[in-house]
C-alpha cells in the first residue's frame, strides 16, 4: 500500500504525540511546519513534517 503523500492536521498531531487543539495552537504561533490549503482544509507534505521534525531533534541535541 501506497503512503499518502498529503497529511491532515490530526495525522501530523498525532506524529508528534500532542493533541489536535495543542498543534492548533502551535499553528497559530508559527511553530509548526508550513501548510497548504485546499478548500477549507489544511495539507502538510509528509516530508516537510519529517524534515522539521528532524530539524527540531538537531537544534535540541545542541
Amino acid at each position: 500500500m501506497t503512503e499518502k503523500l498529503l497529511i491532515e492536521a490530526k495525522e501530523v498531531a498525532l506524529r508528534l504525540g500532542v493533541s489536535l487543539r495543542k498543534f492548533e495552537y502551535l499553528i497559530s504561533e508559527g511553530n509548526a511546519p508550513e501548510f497548504i490549503r485546499i478548500g477549507r482544509t489544511r495539507k502538510w507534505r509528509r516530508k516537510d513534517v519529517d524534515d522539521w521534525l528532524d530539524k527540531l531533534f538537531q537544534q535540541s541535541s545542541r
